[in-house]
């Protein structure tokens, strides 16, 4: 018999305990592998340990706020190819969704559905696994 494929590892911040609750049992009920944390430097310490396949992360996080965190993964060379997505749970938030997703993989509104939010889990992961694709200029040659 082959091996078990390896379940995807989601790495969930957020400051919010209700928020991380409901993180839990969606990764619990897709079958993914799951880490949380409460803050950016919490996230760190995981990230020592772990490489998660997704990270998704709220924007207003103490301490170091979503944004800047994120700059921070996509910059540092151990974390620049995991696809994150940003959680905005402001109306203000929205004003900045330029910068953000600049940033980020994939930007998620609350409240959130949990429906939605497997589905884009998904696709956020799917994207990372597709292989690349030509460049239209190299496929004209």
């Amino acid at each position: 018999m082959g091996k078990a494929a390896k379940k995807q590892m989601i790495l969930f911040v957020d400051s919010d305990e209700r928020s991380l609750a409901f993180y839990r049992a969606l990764a619990t009920d897709e079958g993914f592998d799951y880490a949380t944390a409460d803050s950016a430097e919490s996230a760190m310490e995981v990230l020592k340990a772990n490489r998660p396949d997704s990270i998704i992360l709220d924007l207003h996080l103490s301490g170091i706020n979503g944004l800047e965190f994120c700059l921070r993964l996509k910059n540092a060379s151990l974390t620049k190819g995991i696809p994150i997505g940003i959680i905005l749970s402001r109306p203000e938030d929205r004003m900045q969704i330029g910068s953000l997703s600049s940033s980020a993989d994939e930007l998620f509104c609350k409240p959130l559905s949990a429906v939605e939010m497997k589905l884009r889990l998904k696709n956020m992961l799917h994207k990372d696994s597709l292989p690349a694709l030509a460049s239209p200029r190299a496929a004209s040659m």
